[in-house]
């Protein structure tokens, strides 16, 4: 889902936390039944046949590529390799030319790296008081 709607929003800055908060109101209140079940035993198959194939692979050093699952254009979102059982979604995304999208630019990873230095002279702060407290309880 996140690759189509940064597919359908390419002008707009791509924000992750707020595109998962979207995805779950979909998954909660605007998705179906059927469509809740199909993903999730995708990704019970999808999840059974990693676990086999790294089993292979700690065992053998090697393992068998996937039957039933690929990445699109070896880099995006795992979909369905029959094309007849894909859903709607999938066979969307499967016909995007492109599923790589453009790195963030670096003036929104300085300010990540700003926020979180923040954050942690903030928790530094936070610790020592918490410290200082807890020093102050045992005399």
């Amino acid at each position: 889902m996140t690759t189509k709607i940064r597919h359908d929003r390419p002008n707009e800055r791509h924000n992750q936390t707020q595109v998962i908060r979207e995805i779950s109101k979909i998954w909660k209140f605007g998705m179906t039944e059927p469509d809740r079940e199909y993903y999730m035993i995708f990704c019970k198959e999808a999840r059974e046949e990693y676990e086999y194939q790294y089993k292979e692979f700690r065992a053998t050093g090697q393992y068998m590529p996937s039957q039933n699952f690929e990445k699109i254009q070896d880099v995006g979102p795992w979909v369905r390799m029959d094309w007849n059982k894909k859903n709607a979604l999938e066979k969307e995304i499967s016909r995007y030319d492109s599923v790589v999208f453009p790195a963030r630019p670096p003036e929104f990873d300085e300010e990540y790296f700003r926020k979180e230095e923040e954050r942690k002279k903030r928790r530094k702060i936070k610790d020592k008081e918490i410290a200082l407290r807890k020093g102050g309880e045992q005399c």
